[in-house]
Order: C-alpha cells, then structure tokens, then sequence
C-alpha cells in the first residue's frame, strides 16, 4: 500500500471526495486569513487530543507509529490539524448561511431515491 498511489484513497473515500476535502481546506485557510482569525495554540493541542482520543493514538509511541505509517511528519500532522480548526471555525461563522442553504443541497441529493421510485412498479 503507498500513499502516494494517487488511485488509492484510504478510509473508503473516493479520489474526488478527497480532492474536495482539500479545496475545502485551501478555501477555509483563506477565508480565516481574510477574517482575521488565527488559531490558538491551546486550540491546537485540544485538536490533537480529541483526535488521538478518537482514534486510540494515546500514547506518544502509538503516534509516532501512525505518523510513520502515515508518511506523515509531526509538521504535516500540525497542518492537517489546523485545518480541521479552521473548517470547524468557518462553519460556526457561517452557520446560518450553511442552514439557510441547506434545504437545495438536501433536495438535489434526493435524485438517487428519485430515480429508484420511478423504476419501482
């Protein structure tokens, strides 16, 4: 298994929902340099406990064995945590204009149940 196999995407994700994730975190870094907004430190190692809270990593050891599994340095793990920070900061944001949009993205998701009504008899 390698990483860096562009076909492969771990976690079940697809290649284009991986490359969303990444446009939505360019994007969400710029709208925090735009808004001003910088993510603290105490933010950062409250990011990192959950995440190896989550995912049993509680030990340094245990960490260092992900990251070198991972291909990923310590840097790279601080970068894709303050990404989560600042997607999860965007969202409280923009919270109301996530609600008020979300009926339209719900509804053009129902196209798969439409199309299965109308095969069924």
């Amino acid at each position: 298994m390698s990483f860096q196999d562009t076909t492969f995407v771990p976690g079940g994700e697809t290649p284009q929902a991986l490359r969303k994730r990444v446009l939505m975190a360019i994007l969400t870094r710029e709208e925090m340099a735009r808004a001003g907004r910088r993510i603290e430190t105490a933010d950062l190692e409250a990011m990192a406990r959950w995440f190896r809270g989550r995912f049993d990593l509680l030990t340094k050891a245990e960490l260092e064995s992900f990251l070198g599994f991972a291909g990923l340095s310590p840097a790279d793990f601080g970068t894709a945590l303050r990404d989560f920070i600042a997607i999860g900061t965007i969202e409280t944001i923009r919270g109301a204009q996530i609600d008020e949009e979300l009926p339209r993205y719900r509804a053009m998701l129902s196209v798969r149940d439409y199309l299965l009504r109308k095969e069924s008899p």
